[in-house]
């Protein structure tokens, strides 16, 4: 979520570049945030390019993030 903090919608690789864990790692807590309704992924034309997109739901987990 902290990677989302600052842009609408990121990529999976700009969320592995930003944060400290693996691409396995980062795949796997996406499907989960997926499955909790925080995030969405989407394509655009090139779908090898997933983008990530938080939800409403996620979005009001926010602000507790930035205090932390």
């Amino acid at each position: 979520m902290r990677a989302l903090l600052d842009k609408r919608d990121v990529t999976s690789n700009e969320v592995l570049a930003s944060t400290n864990i693996s691409q396995s790692s980062v795949s796997l807590t996406v499907k989960d945030m997926v499955k909790q309704g925080l995030v969405q992924m989407s394509s655009d034309e090139d779908v090898r390019e997933r983008k990530v997109r938080q939800t409403r739901k996620g979005n009001r987990l926010l602000p507790k993030l930035k205090n932390h």
